[in-house]
This record gives C-alpha cells, sequence and structure tokens, in this order.
C-alpha cells in the first residue's frame, strides 16, 4: 500500500482512515473485504429481513480495508492491502 495517496479527482493528498461497522451488536470494526458475492439462498434472505443477521463470511477470508479520504473534495478510495 502506498505512504502517500493522491486524489484522483484534485490531486490533492489524502488521509488514511477506516469505515466502522457492526458485527452482530453495538461493537464497531474496521469494514472488511470478502471475496465473491453475499449468499443469496432464502434462509440468508429471511435473516437479512428480519435483522435477525448478515451475509454468511469466512472470517479467513475477510481483507481489513484501508479507507483514504482527501480533505479537500471529500473523495473516498478504498484499499484492501495484501498482508
Amino acid at each position: 500500500m502506498p505512504d502517500q495517496v493522491t486524489c484522483p479527482a484534485c490531486q490533492q493528498a489524502m488521509q488514511p482512515g477506516f469505515v466502522p461497522t457492526s458485527k452482530g451488536g453495538a461493537s464497531m470494526f474496521a469494514a472488511s473485504w470478502h471475496p465473491g458475492a453475499p449468499d443469496t439462498d432464502k434462509s440468508f434472505w429471511e435473516k437479512f429481513r428480519s435483522g435477525a443477521g448478515g451475509a454468511n463470511v469466512d472470517d479467513e477470508s475477510l481483507v481489513p480495508i484501508v479507507t483514504y479520504r482527501c480533505s479537500q473534495c471529500g473523495l473516498l478510495s478504498f484499499y484492501a492491502p495484501k498482508e
């Protein structure tokens, strides 16, 4: 991952950060990338609509996302760097 990221829209420096998300409760985590499409089987969508759960994921496949934000124009760029 680059040390300095330049905004592709206005060529200003971008700040690293993260997008918080929750995992089944009030605890906040950094968003992660997961390969493939989310489950679309009926049980998944029934759980999703009822608020009883989200996508089925393999925790071993998750890659933390680093998000860069341009302080000039506000553009967000998401990176899921290799380990």
